[in-house]
């Protein structure tokens, strides 16, 4: 899904304190008809390494970064999210809190990410922001056992 170089995005992108103004809009520029992630784009660019990124894009607002590590993931929530959605959007769900299935995801600006996950899980979802490698890393160690 290309990324929408939006105010909104404009305004994470400068809330981060990690790029110029100019690169703010180089980067809205090159988000434009583009099939990638906005943490892809900056990554890809070599203006930040993703972590930080994410971080400084979760600092102060939602979504919160959250790092897996080794994070342990109760069987109980994988099968809420389908095995397909979770290697296709390069997410996983981590926990349920108050009826909502918290997913981490590196792609916090996707626009359609968070409505394709509820329509996925047939619930309410909270999106935490974590790595890209963690990501898959969690989902290949947790779907290859709950398989």
């Amino acid at each position: 899904m290309a990324v929408a170089p939006t105010n909104y995005l404009v305004g994470v992108l400068k809330r981060t304190g990690l790029f110029s103004d100019e690169q703010v809009a180089a980067l809205q520029e090159k988000a434009k008809g583009r099939e990638t992630s906005i943490t892809q784009l900056v990554v890809g660019e070599g203006l930040a390494a993703e972590e930080p990124f994410l971080q400084a894009a979760g600092q102060g607002a939602s979504p919160d970064f959250y790092p897996l590590g080794p994070q342990v993931i109760d069987k109980d929530v994988l099968p809420r999210l389908p095995t397909k959605a979770v290697f296709q959007y390069n997410v996983i769900p981590i926990s349920v809190e108050n009826g909502v299935l918290v997913v981490a995801t590196n792609d916090p600006l996707n626009a359609g990410l968070l409505d394709t996950l509820r329509l996925a899980a047939e619930t309410r979802v909270r999106l935490v922001l974590s790595t890209s490698d963690d990501i898959a890393k969690a989902a290949k160690k947790f779907y290859r056992r709950w398989r």
